[in-house]
């Protein structure tokens, strides 16, 4: 949702696709600074992949199955 919600919001503003995966992934990691440094850094990169991934398929849906995998993995251990 928020990825579907920033690119809205970022492509009205910007045209630059680049810029809107910076910002995107910026806020992602921003907003899991709850988690520690090392894990905005994590959350930036894996938005940043998410955001090219919603791109690519023209889908919110994939990248929130995306993101349940990647939470499940890493609070199952």
């Amino acid at each position: 949702v928020f990825r579907g919600l920033a690119f809205t919001v970022l492509r009205a503003r910007y045209q630059n696709l680049l810029v809107i995966f910076l910002i995107s992934s910026a806020f992602f990691g921003l907003i899991h600074w709850s988690l520690g440094a090392g894990s905005i850094l994590n959350a930036a990169v894996i938005g940043a992949i998410f955001m090219i991934g919603m791109w690519r398929t023209g889908s919110v849906l994939p990248m929130i199955v995306a993101h349940f995998i990647v939470d499940y993995v890493a609070f199952s251990r």
